[in-house]
């Protein structure tokens, strides 16, 4: 790889209510032996989780008991050295990291699972455990599926990967402002650059395709059955 063309580089992190270490909560079943800790959950009301699902557009799923919000975000480590004018005022990027962010926050209906749920009950488990899918589909976005979709763009190919000569473009200072410098706002309403909110969208929509196939088909039915069951026992 030439040493101007972007490296994509995941991070990740448990958002903003903190994290839980998976080992004091063994009826929380990891996807992956990777997986040691998860996002705390945050118990809001049924009105708020259905707040929650349009805001994602997942308005059409009629209740959930558990969902996991992934805000996504790009940064350039060090962008005045990573983009670079000439003296015919062109400007080029000049390679090296570029990361790719996930911030992960879990959500559990408090009216459903009863505010007597406990953290370390069966109830509670059932529901973490399959957020924590949606944890490991979120984590493998940014790692796998998010860099080989970025690459295949070729406004990204343009500008950080490969213009056709093996390095990114030169570009004028008209088509750098408005990529890299003018403002505009990302899925959740927050300010960044059109580069880094067409980078977003491209995760996002890699992220929904994996999302309705978890929320879906035999797997899910089972897995709402089981949590009804619970309810209906009252093994919280």
């Amino acid at each position: 790889m030439a040493t101007k063309q972007a490296r994509f580089e995941p991070s990740i992190s448990t958002g903003e209510n903190g994290a839980i270490s998976l080992g004091l909560y063994p009826k929380i079943k990891a996807p992956s032996s990777k997986i040691t800790s998860a996002p705390r959950p945050k118990l809001v009301s049924t009105a708020e989780m259905q707040g929650l699902l349009k805001n994602r557009s997942q308005g059409t799923l009629s209740h959930v008991w558990g969902l996991t919000v992934g805000t996504f975000s790009v940064r350039f480590p060090d962008p005045v050295k990573q983009w670079l004018k000439n003296g015919a005022g062109r400007w080029q990027f000049q390679g090296g990291a570029v990361q790719l962010v996930v911030a992960n926050n879990i959500y559990v209906d408090k009216d459903m699972v009863g505010s007597d749920a406990r953290l370390g009950g069966e109830l509670l488990g059932l529901i973490m455990t399959h957020e924590l899918l949606h944890v490991q589909d979120n984590i493998n976005v940014i790692s796998h599926d998010g860099p080989a979709e970025l690459e295949k763009d070729r406004v990204v190919q343009h500008l950080l990967i490969d213009a056709g000569n093996g390095e990114p473009d030169v570009v004028e200072e008209r088509e750098y402002k408005h990529w890299v410098v003018d403002e505009t706002k990302d899925q959740d309403g927050r300010p960044c650059s059109y580069l880094t909110a067409r980078m977003i969208d491209l995760l996002a929509d890699k992220l929904n395709e994996k999302q309705a196939g978890r929320d879906s088909g035999p797997e899910y039915a089972d897995y709402g059955q089981s949590v009804s069951l619970l309810r209906q026992t009252g093994r919280h």
